[in-house]
């Protein structure tokens, strides 16, 4: 795969406005295999844009649509997404890879999900990176947590993790929805989140077992694997990605602090957890359910924790220039040998 752009040596924190000037810079320089449509307006009016890439020429191959930056504090994913797209775009023609994955599938990728949450975030905010929803106002407060608010399992839920009055409320996810709906044809969906781990580099999550058909759940399984095992650092004293249904999250956080945390704090640090990990309204399990096509979520698991701006920016990209390359070689690999003809 091609490696890092130069762009990274910038600061790797996007805002909004930075994103969409990067985005019209790559138009000009990549015209015949880059597009960019706005698909709708965040609460607040900002543009929620996708970028496809690959041939221009209309056809009836299915997409493979990358979201990122859902929840805004995980600030890390936007700059993913936009490096997935400086390193597809200039990869085709020249990777083999790359140019397999975009002449079989109209490769689509909404770089940043949440424009309003992540300006808040960064510039609003008293406590930057801790704020997960959009800004669109409730009778709670303000905002919505996007990840809970998809049609497919839907249920209310308490203010802390506010999944919207109804499923779809948000501009955000309907805009989303709607135009993935259009697009009719989706051979598979990928969600980036990015939280911090010291015990595993981070999860590939299927919808639950129970949501699927048996050769649904062999092809999500057989994907997942290929991705975790290809996403894992060789080198990273962490575990591997591991692969399961959010449901099964919460057993193999037992195993892990079973096995790193001492004994006289094992039971505390246990007791912590949540009884219950599986996520309602998340868009893994509305697109399985809604196209019957793959739908995976990844949660990739720092190396850093900061509070503060630019030494999450420093850390950032020391991180993406490891890991970063990998990941969009681990991606490419498993959405070559997603099934071509989804219903």
């Amino acid at each position: 795969m091609p490696g890092a752009s130069s762009a990274q040596a910038r600061n790797p924190i996007y805002t909004p406005d930075r994103l969409e000037t990067e985005l019209a810079t790559m138009v000009r320089r990549f015209p015949a295999h880059l597009r960019i449509e706005r698909i709708g307006q965040s609460a607040q009016g900002r543009s929620l844009s996708v970028v496809e890439l690959g041939p221009r020429t209309p056809d009836s191959r299915p997409t493979v649509f990358i979201l990122f930056g859902q929840h805004p504090d995980e600030h890390d994913v936007n700059s993913l997404g936009m490096f997935f797209i400086r390193e597809l775009v200039a990869g085709y023609g020249h990777d083999a890879g790359t140019t397999t994955l975009l002449d079989r599938f109209r490769v689509a990728i909404m770089p940043m999900a949440n424009p309003d949450g992540c300006v808040h975030d960064l510039e609003e905010s008293a406590t930057p990176f801790a704020w997960r929803r959009n800004r669109r106002p409730h009778d709670g407060g303000i905002g919505t947590n996007l990840n809970r608010n998809w049609g497919h399992t839907w249920k209310p839920g308490h203010e802390e993790d506010w999944p919207g009055e109804a499923a779809f409320s948000e501009p955000e996810s309907r805009a989303i929805r709607d135009w993935l709906m259009a697009r009719g044809r989706i051979a598979g969906l990928f969600d980036f989140h990015t939280g911090t781990s010291s015990f595993t580099e981070g999860m590939v999550l299927i919808p639950e077992p129970e949501w699927l058909t048996q050769p649904s759940l062999e092809t999500h399984d057989r994907i997942a694997r290929l991705l975790a095992e290809n996403m894992s650092l060789p080198g990273d004293r962490r575990d591997d990605f591991w692969v399961c249904a959010p449901s099964a999250v919460r057993g193999r956080l037992v195993e892990a602090l079973t096995r790193i945390v001492p004994e006289p704090h094992r039971a505390e640090a246990i007791a912590r957890l949540p009884a219950d990990t599986r996520a309602w309204g998340t868009s893994l399990g509305w697109a399985s359910n809604e196209f019957d096509t793959v739908s995976l979520g990844l949660e990739i698991s720092r190396t850093f924790e900061t509070t503060d701006v630019p030494a999450y920016g420093r850390a950032m990209q020391a991180d993406h220039a490891t890991r970063a390359p990998r990941f969009l070689w681990a991606f490419v690999t498993a959405a070559i040998a997603l099934p071509v003809s989804p219903r």
